[in-house]
């Protein structure tokens, strides 16, 4: 790890903690409504063909908002892998995990190579589905769905 992602780290594992205990008080923080609740659904797009090879992809992080992974196919389309808690009124807030069509904008994010065809991915991502067990802000939330994608694209 480098020095800027320890500190970051530590923080966000702060804010996990700090967030979890004011949603013991009843004031929620950042995602906490989630807490405790697994994933529901998986949507992907049916523009991502089994057959596909994936070339290049980043991961795009902000501090505990959103984190998903971008990758771009062979044949140059471009998915977001995302972990997704939508909030809506009431006690109907799904957690579910889309791939979807999406730009490629990497900016300051640093792009690696993969050489995985989509049917494996969509393999993994079902298999992560199945262990990911329940959300947890700053423990077990998007940030680290987001990551476990990047590693197995790596490999």
């Amino acid at each position: 790890m480098n020095f800027w992602q320890e500190p970051r780290e530590s923080f966000v594992q702060f804010l996990g903690i700090l967030s979890a205990s004011l949603a013991s008080i009843n004031i929620h923080l950042s995602n906490n409504q989630f807490n405790g609740r697994g994933v529901k659904q998986y949507r992907c797009s049916k523009l991502l063909r089994d057959e596909m090879i994936i070339r290049r992809f980043y991961v795009y992080e902000t501090l505990i908002q959103h984190n998903f992974v971008v990758f771009q196919t062979d044949s140059g389309h471009t998915f977001k892998v995302h972990l997704i808690a939508d909030v809506y009124p009431g006690h109907y807030s799904p957690i579910y995990v889309k791939i979807g069509p999406t730009k490629w904008k990497p900016g300051g994010s640093r792009v690696k190579s993969s050489n995985k065809k989509a049917w494996d991915l969509k393999q993994f991502v079902q298999s992560e589905i199945r262990k990911f067990g329940s959300y947890d802000v700053g423990f077990n939330d998007c940030r680290h769905f987001a990551r476990a994608v990047a590693e197995f694209l790596a490999h």
